[in-house]
C-alpha cells in the first residue's frame, strides 16, 4: 500500500503523500505485530457544538485519506467540518439501456455503472477485515424522476444533490423542499419560476455575478442559502444568525456556571 501511494507522487501530490506516508508506515508496523496503541486511538474524532464548542467537525488522523471533497476543492487534512462534502467511494457513470421489446418496439431504461468499494471481505482466522473493490451495472441509486425528488424532499430525509446546466422541470414541480444542493456546470441559473417552492435550506455553487446573489437572495427570503460556501444575508440568515447567537451566550453561561462551580470546590 505504501509504495503504491508513492507511484501517486508524479501527479504532483507531494503535499498530500507527505502526509500519507507516515500513517502508511503506521498500517506496515501493525501488520507486523507491532502496533502503536495512540496513533489508533487518534483515527476519528468527531465534535459538536454542545461537547466542543463548536460546529460539528472531524478529525483525527484519518481526514488525511480525503485530500480532496467532492466539490473538487483540496481539503486542509486537518479538520473536516461537512461530512456531506466528502467524496463518494464510489464512481457512478449514468447510461441508458435500450431494451427491444418482442413486438420490435424500445423502451430506454436509466442505468449507472458502478466501481470503487463495494463490500468487505473478512478472514474467519484472524478476523482481519478487507475492503473490495469492484463493478457492477445498476438500475440509478439516485432516480431523477420526480416521484424520487417527492421522497427526498420529504422531512428528515437526505438533500436533493443535482450537478446540472439549469434547474430541471422535475424540480420546479415540486412544492416543499426541505434540502437542496445544485453544482452548475456554468453559471448559477436559477429561474424566477423556482420561487414558488417552499425550500427550507439551498446550497449553489457555480459562476455567478453579485447582482444575481442579491436577486436569489430576494427570491428566496424564507430560505438559508449558501453560494460558493457563502451564506446570503436574508431574512432567514437573520434568523439563524440570531439562533446560533443564542445558543453561544448559553453555551457561555454553561461554562462559567462549571467553572463558578469548581472554583467553590476548591474553596471549600
Amino acid at each position: 500500500m505504501a509504495a503504491k501511494a508513492a507511484l501517486l507522487r508524479k501527479y504532483n501530490l507531494d503535499w498530500w503523500i507527505d502526509e500519507l506516508a507516515p500513517l502508511l508506515e503506521q498500517f506496515v508496523q501493525a501488520s507486523e505485530g507491532k502496533t502503536d496503541r495512540p496513533f489508533w486511538r487518534n483515527m476519528f474524532k468527531y465534535h459538536t457544538r454542545k461537547v466542543y464548542g463548536a460546529p460539528k467537525v472531524i478529525d483525527g488522523w484519518i481526514v488525511k485519506f480525503f485530500p480532496y471533497n467532492n466539490k473538487r476543492q483540496r481539503n486542509d487534512l486537518k479538520s473536516i467540518s461537512n461530512a456531506d462534502d466528502l467524496p463518494d467511494e464510489r464512481v457512478k457513470v449514468d447510461f441508458s439501456l435500450l431494451k427491444v421489446l418482442p413486438d420490435g418496439r424500445t423502451e430506454t431504461l436509466p442505468m449507472q455503472f458502478i466501481a470503487g468499494f463495494t463490500s468487505l471481505k473478512q478472514d474467519h482466522k484472524t478476523m482481519r477485515l478487507t475492503p473490495q473493490i469492484g463493478w457492477l451495472v445498476s438500475p440509478p441509486q439516485q432516480n431523477p424522476h420526480l416521484a424520487r425528488l417527492k421522497k427526498e424532499s420529504r422531512s428528515g430525509s437526505e438533500p436533493i444533490r443535482i450537478r446540472v446546466s439549469e434547474v430541471p422541470e422535475a424540480i420546479l414541480a415540486l412544492k416543499t423542499i426541505e434540502a437542496i444542493e445544485i453544482e452548475f456546470l456554468d453559471s448559477i441559473r436559477i429561474p424566477e419560476q423556482m420561487a414558488t417552492l417552499k425550500i427550507e435550506w439551498m446550497m449553489l455553487s457555480g459562476k455567478i455575478t453579485n447582482e444575481e446573489k442579491t436577486r436569489i437572495a430576494m427570491l428566496f427570503p424564507d430560505t438559508y442559502i449558501k453560494i460558493n460556501d457563502e451564506a446570503q444575508k436574508n431574512r432567514q440568515y437573520e434568523v439563524i444568525k440570531k439562533r446560533e447567537a443564542q445558543e453561544m451566550a448559553e453555551l457561555l453561561r454553561e461554562i462559567r456556571e462549571e467553572q463558578a462551580g469548581a472554583t467553590n470546590q476548591t474553596g471549600n
